[in-house]
């Protein structure tokens, strides 16, 4: 395992002898050996589909909050170039914004238009009005809202995961220690 991740139990010699199991012999009897075998390789399958929809989840989130953290300095820069006065006009030119998505340092006015964040594409860049400058405003906060609710809804499901996640792996512990407990159990009868 490196940096956390779990390994692909899809591919492990006991899943792929499962897949190949007969579990019932001749007469149709079933091996109990077979099924907890089954059981267990059901459980390590599911285990690892909910851990990959964990790491894809979580690379959506952080990805997001990419997005949030330029969007934070977007908003930051938006209000630096606000005028004083009401009556005032700003300027958005001499600002440059890093674009955590890309790592690169972008123009504010560039970064703005891209993403439809400008209430008014036609807006004069160098001469902004302070009603356009507050709708600027508005417009990210309400991007930064909105991203925010799908955090928590994203953080919610995450957490619902990681529980089910767990007790995936109690299950097969327990199966584990039961397939073992049986093991020990009758080769101490073998013996006597």
């Amino acid at each position: 395992m490196d940096n956390g991740s779990m390994p692909d139990f899809n591919d492990t010699p006991l899943i792929r002898d499962m897949s190949e199991t007969n579990l019932s012999d001749d007469s149709g009897n079933t091996d109990g050996g077979d099924v907890s075998g089954l059981i267990l390789a059901i459980m390590l399958r599911q285990s690892n589909t909910v851990y990959t929809e964990m790491k894809n989840l979580t690379k959506v989130m952080q990805q997001r909050n990419k997005k949030l953290q330029t969007l934070g300095e977007a908003l930051s820069a938006v209000q630096s170039a606000m005028p004083s006065k009401p009556d005032e006009k700003g300027s958005i030119v001499k600002y440059n914004i890093m674009d955590y998505e890309t790592g690169w340092s972008i123009p504010l006015e560039q970064y703005l238009r891209y993403h439809n964040l400008l209430p008014d594409p036609t807006i004069n860049a160098d001469k902004v009005k302070y009603t356009q400058l507050q709708g600027i405003v508005s417009t990210i906060q309400n991007k930064q809202d909105s991203l925010n609710n799908d955090s928590q809804t994203d953080s919610l499901r995450i957490q619902s995961m990681t529980n089910t996640y767990n007790k995936c792996l109690d299950q097969t512990s327990s199966v584990l220690s039961k397939a073992s407990d049986t093991k020990d159990r009758i080769l101490a009868n073998m013996k006597s």
